[in-house]
């Protein structure tokens, strides 16, 4: 029975220790995907932008997924052993194959007959050890007292090893209901960091987009010339009276990836804003 009882709390140890390192494991690798994520750039963000909002979601989801997975394993690391009352008035769902183990109740009919058999059995041993007491030199009183005494001893043996693996079939259950909530809530937490990362890290194209007006160049002065196609998509735009043959006076405003962002100022010609792509001419 000694045997038995020991392994059983070497297995509930187990799973409670494997929860605890479970839950700081999760923690560390929290860390390492935050560290790696090259949140140096959040900086960039907008302050009140859709990208910005996106990463206060992104920094919720997460928290609530590392929350998940917390609760999960302090419900298990956590979990009480249950009590013979409770077993016999409500007991809990993983113990309710062992209430019903004749060889666990040593052949009594159910965990209620022996709880009651347990506290009557205390009762009469201190009534026994109230009368050896009264007289220690009684022979009989003090057999009374060893042989209730023996009962007692017997019936708490019996009742410590049902609320033992009650306990720990309890506590198995609990885990295996928290592994299916502590993957559910990694992938919840590793979604939510994903969608930080995001939005914490816009590219560079999203970066210029808002910038602030005070790092724009002065304009400058420039002449473009036109390729034909560019005088096929501009012509009409430009007007008719405009040289689009001769190279064109134009402000310069700003450069963009696909070219330079020009304003008409040609003699003749239509004031007209618009990207000069390689494929419509270049600036001279």
């Amino acid at each position: 029975m000694a045997e038995a009882q020991s392994t059983l709390d070497a297995a509930s140890e187990r799973i409670r220790e494997t929860a605890k390192w479970l839950t700081i494991s999760l923690a560390a690798l929290g860390g390492v995907l935050v560290a790696g994520s090259q949140l140096s750039d959040i900086g960039a963000l907008q302050l009140w932008s859709d990208r910005f909002w996106t990463a206060v979601v992104g920094a919720a989801i997460a928290a609530i997924g590392s929350g998940i997975i917390l609760v999960a394993t302090i419900n298990t690391a956590a979990a009480p052993a249950v009590s013979l009352k409770e077993l016999a008035t409500d007991p809990p769902k993983g113990a309710r194959d062992a209430i019903t183990d004749e060889t666990l109740l040593d052949n009594r009919t159910d965990v209620k007959a022996l709880k009651d058999e347990y506290v009557e059995a205390i009762e009469d041993r201190e009534r026994k050890y109230a009368a050896h007491l009264a007289e220690l030199s009684n022979d009989d009183r003090r057999e009374k007292f060893v042989t209730a005494n023996a009962r007692v001893v017997a019936l708490h043996s019996i009742a410590k090893n049902l609320v033992d693996v009650s306990s720990y079939r309890e506590l198995a259950r609990l885990w295996r209901l928290a592994r299916i909530t502590i993957v559910a809530g990694g992938a919840i937490a590793a979604l939510g960091v994903g969608v930080f990362a995001w939005a914490a890290n816009p590219p560079a194209k999203v970066i210029a987009s808002t910038a602030e007006p005070a790092v724009l160049a002065a304009p400058e002065r420039s002449t473009i010339s036109l390729t034909q196609q560019g005088r096929e998509a501009l012509g009409t735009q430009l007007g008719k009276d405009c040289p689009v043959t001769t190279p064109i006076t134009v402000l310069k405003l700003g450069s963009a990836d696909a070219g330079s962002d020009v304003l008409v100022q040609h003699t003749g010609c239509t004031s007209l804003r618009f990207i000069l792509v390689p494929a419509w001419g270049a600036a001279t």
